[in-house]
């Protein structure tokens, strides 16, 4: 693991799928109370990959064909844990549909705002 290096250390270590929304969050409550309690660091090592390489000019297509095939036929986190919601009956399709709706506007939104910010002044970015 990446996280070998932290087994020095007296530190818990978690390993976390990044496409099970709910473990990831489980793992970042508990890495914030084992941090409150003991006032020790935690190591979450968040398992997933770079949908679209590892720069802007990386074509991961050919710099790894064979991963990256399996990449773009794998649906993404948001997918997943849609699927799973409604599923479970927690949601509809509409309302994940409404969901996804918001928070691409507020993505929208927050961009707009950093490209008409004054690159020296980010005492607007709230």
């Amino acid at each position: 693991y990446a996280t070998d290096v932290a087994k020095g250390y007296d530190v818990p270590i978690m390993h976390v799928n990044a496409d099970n929304v709910e473990a990831t969050i489980e793992a970042i409550d508990i890495a914030m109370e084992f941090r409150k309690a003991f006032n020790k660091d935690v190591v979450i090592d968040l398992v997933g990959y770079r949908r679209f390489g590892h720069n802007e000019m990386d074509e991961p297509t050919l710099t790894n064909p064979l991963p990256y095939k399996q990449i773009q036929k794998h649906d993404t986190s948001e997918v997943i844990y849609g699927k799973q919601l409604i599923d479970e009956g927690i949601m509809s399709q509409d309302e994940m549909d409404e969901v996804m709706e918001n928070v691409q506007k507020e993505m929208r939104s927050a961009h707009d705002k950093i490209d008409k910010n004054d690159k020296n002044d980010n005492t607007d970015m709230s």
